[in-house]
């Protein structure tokens, strides 16, 4: 067994998330690498002074610029955006781990007997309109269905509305 004063188990943490000393990590592979070891970063689309996963990588990788995210996110397809309690960014690597929590969101909306309309009627409108934004869509009503996937808990309530059969 390892013992670690306090002050040591600070500075081991310290070090290891690239927060002492020089750069542990430089650059686009750099960013990678960090979020990589940390297994996902926060990726929160608000932006007051610098998007969460911005600040946490420009404070930990030499060279990082927001280009460099959203070239490991958008053009390399290194890194992606997938909702883990919170909307994470997480090594593309690691997108098969999750495909539990995929398939159990696809089977548990399966179980809710409005919802197989609203795919269909959706699926008509857009045939019969063309591409639509979910803003422009004829809703009305609503679907009460719960959740029990893991990011978000066990909650229920009213959808704003489904669409109606298109005519």
């Amino acid at each position: 067994m390892i013992t670690l004063t306090n002050k040591q188990a600070r500075h081991f943490m310290l070090l290891k998330h690239g927060l002492l000393g020089d750069h542990k990590f430089n650059g686009k592979q750099g960013a990678f690498d960090f979020v990589r070891q940390a297994g996902c970063i926060q990726f929160d689309p608000v932006d007051s002074c610098g998007k969460n996963a911005e600040l946490t990588l420009q404070s930990r990788v030499k060279g990082f610029t927001k280009q460099t995210l959203y070239e490991l996110l958008y053009n390399d397809r290194m890194l992606v955006d997938y909702p883990d309690k919170n909307l994470s960014i997480i090594p593309t690597e690691d997108w098969p781990y999750f495909e539990r929590y995929r398939n159990a969101a696809r089977e548990g909306g399966r179980r809710f007997k409005e919802l197989e309309e609203l795919e269909a009627n959706t699926k008509d409108y857009i045939q019969a309109n063309g591409a639509v934004g979910s803003d422009n869509l004829p809703i009305q009503g609503s679907i009460h269905w719960h959740s029990s996937i893991h990011w978000s808990g066990n909650w229920s309530g009213d959808t704003n509305g489904y669409i109606l059969p298109v005519s």
